[in-house]
């Protein structure tokens, strides 16, 4: 059985960080992260170029430290390069990245479909406004 449907974004980066455990109580959890690896994804997550999307998890690979494209085993053979290679998208919900193009066509489908639904919103507005 799926868990309820969530999309999220992840942004992942390496190298060196600390995590400290904290005092906790019951339903108040706290965790401490140190670290430019932490900052590095955290600020790509939020402000990143191209932004990512609902569901995209990538790598930042300027400090990666492997040649991902060497291994082809899951899950590495997952991850696609970006053009600008910036990026390894890891395309955690296909089976194997032969659907990578359909994957990506309907995909931004779906997003133009959103802008859509938003446009005929506001022409349904703005016409009763100005009727």
């Amino acid at each position: 059985m799926l868990p309820s449907p969530l999309m999220t974004t992840c942004s992942i980066d390496y190298g060196d960080f600390l995590y400290e455990d904290r005092i906790e109580f019951q339903g108040i959890d706290k965790d401490f992260f140190v670290g430019r690896p932490y900052v590095n994804a955290f600020l790509d997550n939020e402000n990143g170029k191209p932004k990512i999307q609902p569901g995209q998890c990538r790598l930042l690979t300027e400090r990666l430290g492997i040649d991902v494209e060497t291994i082809t085993t899951n899950p590495f053979s997952l991850l696609h390069r970006s053009r600008d290679q910036k990026y390894y998208y890891f395309y955690w919900m296909l089976q194997d990245l032969h659907d990578l193009e359909r994957f990506e066509r309907d995909y931004q489908d779906t997003y133009q479909l959103k802008y859509r639904g938003m446009i005929t919103v506001l022409e349904k507005y703005a016409r009763a406004r100005f009727e």
